[in-house]
C-alpha cells in the first residue's frame, strides 16, 4: 500500500470517528478500521456479499486480533471449519475488547453458532441458538443504538430483530421514529422500510421507496435495489417480476446468500402454485 493511500485511509477513519457518534474500535490499525466500515457499507447498503467478505478479510489481515473484524468474517464465511476456528479465537480473545465491543461480539458469536447448527442440520440446536441470538441482539444492539446513535448498521440489525420477534408493523413504526432523527437515511433503511411496507401489503409505498433507493446509486451497479424489488414482487405474488430482479441481483453478486435464500422462497411459491 502506498504512503499516500495509507495517509488518506488514516485521515478518512479519523474524520468518520470525529464527526459521528460511533462505537470506538480497539484496533490500533487505521487500515483495519477502514475496511471494517467499508465492509459494513458493502453488505448492508449495497447487498454485495463478495466485496464485503473481501473487506472484512482485509481488516483482519491488518489486525488479526481485531475481534469485531473476526466476528464479521465468521458471520459471512461459508466454511463451517473456519467459523468454528473463529469462534474459538473470539471466545479466547474477547476480554481484550472494550465492554461495548463485547456486546456486539456476543451477538455475532451466537449468530455464528446458529449458522453452524443450521448447516449441521440440528433442528433443536438451530431453534435454540437463533432464539438466544435474537433476544441478545435485541438487548445489546438496543444498548449500542442508544449510546452510539450514528451506528446505523447495528441499529438496522436491531430493526430486523424487532421484525422477526414482533412483526413488520412494530418494526416499521420503530424505523420511522429513528429516521426522523437522521438528516439522510442510509440506503439500507430505505430498502428495509420498503420490504416492511410490502410485508404489510402496502405495495405502492413499497415500490415508491424501492425506486427512491435505486436513485441513491444512480449508475452504480450494486445488487441492493434488485434484492429489494425481488422481495416486493415476491410478496406481491408476481413471480415473473420477482425472478427478474432476483436473477439480476445474483448476476451482480452470485455469492449473495440472502438472495439465494430469496430465490429458494420464490421456487417454493412457484411449486405450490402447481
Amino acid at each position: 500500500m502506498s504512503k499516500v493511500l495509507l495517509l488518506f485511509i488514516t485521515l478518512f477513519t479519523f474524520l468518520i470517528q470525529a464527526k459521528a457518534q460511533l462505537l470506538p474500535l480497539s484496533t490500533p490499525s487505521d487500515s483495519a478500521k477502514h475496511y471494517y466500515y467499508l465492509g459494513w457499507k458493502q453488505i448492508m447498503d449495497y447487498a454485495d456479499y463478495t466485496r464485503a467478505e473481501q473487506s472484512y478479510r482485509k481488516a483482519i489481515a491488518f489486525d488479526p486480533e481485531f475481534i469485531l473484524g473476526q466476528s464479521l468474517v465468521g458471520r459471512i464465511s461459508p466454511d463451517i471449519k473456519e467459523r468454528y476456528e473463529i469462534l474459538e479465537k473470539i471466545n479466547s480473545k474477547k476480554h481484550l475488547a472494550t465492554e461495548d465491543e463485547q456486546l456486539v461480539a456476543d451477538v455475532s458469536v451466537m449468530l455464528i453458532e446458529f449458522l453452524n447448527a443450521r448447516e449441521e442440520m440440528d433442528s433443536v440446536k438451530t431453534a435454540e441458538k437463533i432464539g438466544i441470538a435474537l433476544q441478545t441482539g435485541l438487548q445489546n444492539f438496543g444498548l449500542i443504538g442508544k449510546k452510539y446513535p450514528d451506528e446505523v448498521y447495528f441499529i438496522s440489525e436491531y430493526f430486523e430483530i424487532v421484525n422477526y420477534l414482533y412483526g413488520p408493523q412494530k418494526a416499521l413504526d420503530t424505523l420511522k421514529s429513528y429516521n426522523l432523527s437522521l438528516k439522510k437515511p442510509a440506503p439500507f433503511l430505505i430498502g428495509y422500510e420498503s420490504t416492511l411496507e410490502a410485508a404489510l401489503g402496502n405495495y405502492d409505498n413499497a415500490l415508491e421507496l424501492a425506486y427512491k433507493l435505486k436513485k441513491c446509486f444512480k449508475d452504480k451497479k450494486v445488487p441492493k435495489p434488485y434484492v429489494v424489488l425481488g422481495e416486493i414482487y415476491l410478496q406481491k405474488g408476481d413471480l415473473e417480476s420477482a425472478y427478474k430482479y432476483i436473477n439480476k441481483a445474483l448476476e451482480l453478486d452470485p455469492a449473495n446468500r440472502a438472495v439465494q435464500r430469496l430465490k429458494k422462497r420464490a421456487e417454493v411459491v412457484q411449486k405450490s402454485n402447481f
